[in-house]
């Protein structure tokens, strides 16, 4: 036999292969591990956002809540707004054309 038994170079080929293969797996599996780790942080920081968000939110609708207008009927009646309100809304006044 010579330095070199051909039967096993194939198998060599196989192993030599399976070998980078494994390789770029656990580069893929490191990337996507650091891919979700930054995601999680990026998620989180979007939480936090939208926790300070929602109670921007919440004090603007107390603040508007508050300054909302009485209730119907408190002030001058508006123009009537019925089949026939551009009638009553003439009549009274209420037109912004001159006739």
């Amino acid at each position: 036999m010579g330095l070199l038994d051909w039967g096993d170079v194939p198998t060599w080929i196989g192993g030599a292969g399976a070998l980078g293969a494994a390789w770029f797996a656990y580069q893929t599996i490191t990337s996507q591990r650091q891919q979700i780790g930054e995601q999680r942080e990026f998620i989180a920081e979007q939480s936090r956002f939208m926790a300070e968000q929602k109670q921007n939110l919440e004090l603007e609708r107390v603040e508007l809540r508050g300054r909302r207008r009485p209730a119907v009927g408190a002030g001058p009646p508006g123009p009537d707004v019925s089949a026939h309100g551009w009638w009553t809304a003439r009549r009274r006044g209420w037109s912004h054309r001159r006739t």
